[in-house]
Parts: C-alpha cells; sequence; structure tokens
C-alpha cells in the first residue's frame, strides 16, 4: 500500500525501515530499497517501498541542501523526497522508489521504437522545465540519473550529489575537487577555457544553459542506444572538442527524426543565450509530435526568450 502525499523532508526512524535491500554502490555512495513502515493520514500504519541514498564523504551540510532543494517538488517527472534519517556523521535521504531503474541501464538492455524515445524526451523536458520554475539548476543532467516507473514514465532524480554508480563518467579536476559530468558539459561550464596557451583552468559553474546542453546530450543517448559521448577519448580531449565546437554526433552517428536532429542541435548551440528555454522545448513536443499539453503550460513559465528549438545553419552538423 502506498503512502500517498506525505509531509516531505520528514524525519524518518531507522527503526521504520526495514528489509533492507543494496542496489546500488559506487565510489559516491550506496541506494538502498527498503520498506518503509509509514503513517497515513488517519493514523493508521502502512507500508511504502522506499529508496535510501547513503553517501560517502558528503558532509552534513551538503545532505541537508539536497533535501532542502527536494522538500516540496511534486511533478510526475521529478523524484520525490520522503524523508531524512538522522545518522552521525551523515544523514540518509529517503526517496520515492522508482521500480525499473535508471535510463542509462535500460535503453542498454531493450530496444523501444522511436514513439517511446519521444515520449521518454517529453517527460525529461517536462520535469526540467518544472525544476527551472522553481529556481533549480540540476547540474548533473544524464541518462543515468533519470529514472523509469511504471508505464516507462521518467523521472529526474539526483538533485544535488553525484551518481552513485557511474564515477567513470565524472572527472575529478584541480587533482580531486568536486567530480564533474564533463562529456555532459556545456562549454562555458566546462574546467577550462582555450587560449592560444592550450587549456587554462577555471572554476566550474552550473547554469539553466548548461543544463538545456546536457538535454541535447541525453537525447544523443537514448538515440545511440546507451553510447558514452565521445567514447574512446579522454576527459581532456572532451574538453578540446567542446570548446573547438565539436558536438557527440561527430564521433557517433545516430539515426533519429528530422525534428528531433534539430532539437538536439539547438542544445548545442555554442552561445548559451541561444540555447531554448524547456519551455520552448516542452512546445516543440506539443506541437510538433502532438503530446498533451500540460494544465499549466505556459510561455512565461521560464521568461520569455527568442532561441529556437532548431540550430542555426552556421552550427548545425548533421552526422
Amino acid at each position: 500500500m502506498s503512502y500517498a502525499n506525505p509531509p516531505q523532508g520528514r524525519n524518518i526512524s531507522p527503526h521504520k525501515l526495514i528489509n533492507k535491500e543494496l542496489i546500488g554502490e559506487g565510489s559516491f555512495g550506496k541506494v538502498y530499497k527498503a520498506t518503509w513502515l509509514a503513517m497515513d493520514a488517519d493514523g493508521d500504519e502502512v507500508e511504502e517501498i522506499v529508496a535510501i541514498k547513503v553517501m560517502k564523504n558528503a558532509t552534513r551540510a551538503q545532505v541537508l541542501q539536497e533535501r532542502n532543494r527536494m522538500t516540496g517538488l511534486y511533478h510526475e517527472n521529478v523524484v520525490r523526497l520522503r524523508g531524512m534519517v538522522q545518522k552521525d556523521p551523515c544523514p540518509w535521504l529517503v526517496m520515492e522508489y522508482v521500480e525499473n531503474g535508471d535510463l542509462h541501464t535500460n535503453i542498454l538492455e531493450w530496444r523501444q521504437d522511436g514513439d517511446t524515445l519521444l515520449r521518454i524526451s517529453w517527460h525529461i523536458a517536462k520535469g526540467m522545465k518544472y525544476l527551472h520554475t522553481k529556481g533549480i539548476i540540476h547540474g548533473d543532467l544524464a541518462a543515468r540519473n533519470v529514472l523509469l516507473g511504471e508505464n516507462d514514465v521518467a523521472k529526474i532524480g539526483d538533485l544535488g550529489y553525484y551518481d552513485a554508480q557511474n564515477s567513470s563518467d565524472y572527472y575529478n579536476y584541480y587533482g580531486g575537487g568536486m567530480p564533474c559530468p564533463i562529456r555532459w558539459m556545456s562549454p562555458e561550464n566546462l574546467p577550462y577555457w582555450s587560449s592560444e596557451r592550450g587549456l587554462i583552468e577555471q572554476s566550474v559553474k552550473k547554469s539553466y544553459e548548461g543544463d538545456v546542453w546536457a538535454f541535447g546530450v541525453v537525447l544523443f543517448e537514448l538515440w545511440s542506444r546507451g553510447e558514452l559521448p565521445f567514447a574512446g577519448y579522454s576527459n581532456t580531449e572532451v574538453c578540446s572538442f567542446v570548446l573547438s565546437k565539436k558536438k557527440p554526433t561527430h564521433f557517433f552517428k545516430v539515426h533519429m527524426r528530422q525534428h528531433m536532429r534539430g532539437l538536439m542541435h539547438s542544445c548545442w548551440q555554442f552561445d548559451p543565450n541561444k540555447r531554448p528555454k524547456f519551455y520552448r522545448i516542452v512546445q516543440h513536443f506539443e506541437r510538433i509530435v502532438g503530446f498533451e499539453p500540460e494544465e499549466d503550460d505556459s510561455d512565461e513559465d521560464e521568461g520569455s526568450d527568442s532561441a529556437s528549438c532548431y540550430s542555426s545553419s552556421s552550427e548545425t552538423d548533421y552526422y
């Protein structure tokens, strides 16, 4: 029985989490599946299957920051927070359990048709539109951080900390700083910038426009059936490629509908101001593909902009 719409961010007793089962482990932490003995609105005990994130090397402040970011988020395409377990030295986060696992693992294992890929892409765009209207920059959007629920409903997760199972996709800059997902990062947010002397280190940034770039990479992951962006090249080489306006499609051809190819490349505009906002991307799926608009669909959700969902000819590389 599911515990519908519990208060988010609440403290949960560890004794109320039973039947814990390890379902994921990596250099950033562990993820467990468990049964939460919760209380419904009438005070009756009910059971809900949840996921528990136990972060390694994270500070209490970082966990609290993620808890605060997720509290109050209610959208069908965003993983919901259930609560937090006070543990030393680092609290656990208790999340909605999404039964079919992460998108990247799924696309490696199945061969869905183009219509299913379109619908999953639409779900991700809707979830990202919602996060941006709430003032939240994801900063690590990738297929590995999207989960698939019943009927392949996509839900965006990992809003504040990096995925526990895919540390090989990250690059530690400054010899041990915060890991960053180089292959999904926009040129202006990379830990390097290009000069006549080569690559120069700079501070890593996150931005709304960077999330849009990463969405384009997720489209590449979907239609390439899980290909690693810039596979076979080092992270430093990837930085050089991106700064010289090379895209993942320079190295791996993907077969997709023309309107989706145009959308993907519009997300990869080198100038961040020319990338579409997510409300325009959602409109692309509604107007071009024919998906039903959301009730709160509005051109003003993320502010007005003139960026198109089709890339300009000067930056298009149709491979």
